[in-house]
C-alpha cells in the first residue's frame, strides 16, 4: 500500500511556475497587504482615468483648432481667388478697350503707342495667400486632391508672376522711355511695328490670355474648396 501511494505522488506533476507565485502571494496575503494592493490599484486607476481624460481633452481642443483653421484657410482662399477672377475680368476689359482702340487706330494709317500691361501698384499679378498658408501650416487642413490642385495652380501663378516681371522690365527700360518722345519711335519708315515691340505686345497677349486661364481655373478650384467638409 506505501508502495502504491509513493508511486501516485512520484507520477503527480510538479506546480507549475504561476501556481508558485500563486501560492506564495496567497500565503503573505495578510489583510493589512490586501488593503494595500487595494489602495494601489486605485491609484493606478485614478491615475490612468486622468491621463485618458486629459488626453481625450486635448484631442477635443486640437479639433476645435483645426476647425476653426480650416474655416479662415478656405475663407483667405475663396477671398483670394475671389479678387483674382476680378482682377482678370477687369484687366481683360481694360486690355480689350486698348487693343480695340490701336487696331482701329493703325487702321486709319496712325503710329500709335502700343497697348502696355501694368499691375497698378506691383511688381507681378498677385499670387495672394498661398505661402502663407504653407508657411503657418495652414494649408495641411486641405484634403489631399484640393492641396495637390491648389499647389498645382499657385505654382503656375508664380510662373505667370516671373513671366510678367521679364515683361515688365523691357516695358520700364525701352517702352516707357521711348512711350515719352511718342509713337513714332516704335515703327519702321515703312509704317510696320518694330520687332522688339511688336513681340513685346505678343507678351502682353500671352500673359493676358494667360491670366484669363488662371482665372477659370481658380474658379474651379474656389468651387471645390467650398465644397470641403470642416
Amino acid at each position: 500500500m506505501a508502495a502504491r501511494k509513493s508511486r501516485t505522488r512520484e507520477a503527480e506533476p510538479p506546480l507549475g511556475l504561476h501556481r508558485r507565485l500563486l501560492a506564495a502571494a496567497g500565503a503573505m496575503a495578510t489583510p493589512r497587504r490586501r488593503r494595500l494592493w487595494k489602495w494601489l490599484l486605485a491609484e493606478l486607476a485614478i491615475v490612468f482615468l486622468g491621463v485618458s481624460l486629459a488626453s481625450l481633452a486635448d484631442d477635443y481642443r486640437q479639433h476645435r483648432s483645426d476647425a476653426a483653421l480650416g474655416r479662415q484657410v478656405v475663407a483667405a482662399l475663396d477671398r483670394s481667388l475671389a479678387r483674382l477672377e476680378t482682377h482678370e475680368r477687369l484687366l481683360s476689359r481694360r486690355m480689350a478697350v486698348d487693343m480695340a482702340r490701336f487696331e482701329a487706330d493703325r487702321k486709319r494709317g496712325l503710329r500709335p503707342i502700343p497697348p502696355l500691361y501694368r499691375e497698378d501698384m506691383a511688381e507681378r499679378p498677385p499670387t495672394l495667400v498661398w505661402e502663407a498658408l504653407v508657411e503657418t501650416g495652414g494649408a495641411r487642413v486641405l484634403s489631399p486632391d484640393i492641396l495637390f490642385e491648389a499647389a498645382i495652380f499657385f505654382n503656375r501663378m508664380d510662373g505667370l508672376g516671373e513671366r510678367y516681371i521679364r515683361y515688365n522690365q523691357f516695358t520700364e527700360q525701352v517702352f516707357l522711355p521711348l512711350a515719352r518722345q511718342g509713337g513714332a519711335g516704335f515703327y519702321e519708315p515703312n509704317g510696320a511695328l518694330k520687332p522688339q515691340f511688336s513681340e513685346h505686345l505678343e507678351r502682353m497677349n500671352e500673359i493676358v490670355l494667360m491670366e484669363k486661364s488662371m482665372a477659370a481655373e481658380g474658379a474651379s478650384l474656389r468651387r471645390a474648396i467650398a465644397a470641403m467638409e470642416i
